[in-house]
């Protein structure tokens, strides 16, 4: 018999924390935020676990000029709960956040938002493991489920990110009835 794997869960800093086996896909979701992270099987020859948790997009340095839209944290920890430091664990693991529809309105509706992801504009940055530059991943959009993809390697904070102008907004009149005498 194999006694079964004792596992200690980090300590809780919010968001989702899930146990990868070495023999089993994984999925950690976070519904409210829109962000999925799939891990692929094989990953590691042994069992570790990963915590994906939203974190604040207010003011991050995005580069250039972006904007953090959503902005998501991925960290990974031992079976003791440790937080595991370093490079990559997975060979690739697919990270995907939706934009709420609020902002596909607010970029100027769906045609927008393809054209700004087909500019580079709208895409998933990582930040460097030394936390001080972030990067543009190769990011995929699925328009009709509004979701944007990327692979990542390790782990680290992730956003989407958009560098675009703010769209134009439509004048509209104003008629100012006077009295007639």
């Amino acid at each position: 018999m194999v006694p079964e794997e004792q596992i200690t869960t980090p300590d809780d800093e919010g968001g989702i924390v899930s146990v990868v086996h070495p023999t089993s896909p994984t999925s950690i979701e976070l519904p409210e935020q829109g962000a999925k992270l799939d891990i692929p099987a094989p990953v590691q020859s042994e069992t570790f676990q990963v915590r994906l948790r939203t974190v604040s997009s207010d003011n991050l340095p995005v580069q250039p000029d972006g904007r953090a839209l959503n902005a998501l944290n991925i960290d990974l920890f031992d079976t003791d709960g440790v937080l595991m430091r370093g490079g990559g664990l997975w060979s690739r693991a697919t990270l995907s956040i939706k934009l709420p529809e609020s902002m596909v309105q607010e970029l100027g509706g769906p045609s927008s938002v393809f054209n700004e992801h087909a500019a580079g504009r709208l895409r998933i940055q990582k930040l460097s493991p030394a936390g001080t530059s972030w990067s543009d991943l190769l990011t995929t959009l699925d328009l009709s489920a509004r979701t944007f993809s990327a692979s990542v390697l390790q782990f680290s904070t992730f956003a989407l990110v958009w560098s675009g102008q703010p769209p134009e907004a439509t004048a509209t009149a104003t008629v100012i009835a006077t009295p007639s005498v």
